[in-house]
């Protein structure tokens, strides 16, 4: 897949995005192309952690389905940024579509950026939040197999957790 960038118009340079990959060429004086920039775009995802009113942690027991990234694995609850989209409204629009929640920019709370290799994916920038104050039992699970609730004196190294996932719990838990 190859898409051209009409709204950038600078003489003599053309600009094309080849799957992932950006690329900026320059033509001199002779006519042949000069790569000039050669880029890999990082996808960009929010994620949120959910903290019920006891203290529990709230994620997602994804699917298993080999045609998604992290079949079967516990992971935050999160998805892909729309293009133009920042993170808040990423989180907000993803915490509404996975678990049917509505929450204001003011209640999410920064955990941090992470980033990542997924497999099939490729590298991707993490913009993950908190959530608190989640009555479980006012969530409706719309994507995933699963809730997994996570006592947070729980032992982490031995759940199968995606990469992120393992990141955010060992900070927010203070693991090391």
């Amino acid at each position: 897949m190859q898409e051209e960038f009409p709204f950038y118009s600078v003489p003599n340079v053309s600009f094309s995005l080849e799957y992932d990959t950006l690329r900026v060429s320059g033509y001199g004086s002779d006519g042949f192309e000069t790569l000039l920039l050669s880029s890999t775009i990082m996808q960009l995802y929010s994620g949120f952690l959910l903290k019920t009113t006891d203290n529990k942690l709230l994620l997602q027991q994804r699917d298993n389905k080999p045609d998604i990234a992290n079949p079967g694995m516990i992971a935050i609850f999160g998805g892909t940024a729309e293009v133009n989209e920042i993170p808040t409204d990423c989180a907000k629009r993803e915490a509404a579509e996975e678990v049917g929640l509505s929450v204001s920019k003011k209640n999410l709370k920064s955990l941090g950026i992470y980033q990542t290799t997924v497999p099939n994916v490729g590298e991707v920038e993490s913009h993950v939040f908190l959530i608190e104050n989640v009555n479980q039992n006012d969530l409706h699970l719309n994507e995933g197999e699963s809730i997994f609730v996570l006592d947070p004196n729980q032992d982490i190294t031995t759940l199968n957790l995606t990469p992120v996932c393992r990141q955010v719990l060992t900070k927010y838990l203070g693991r090391s």
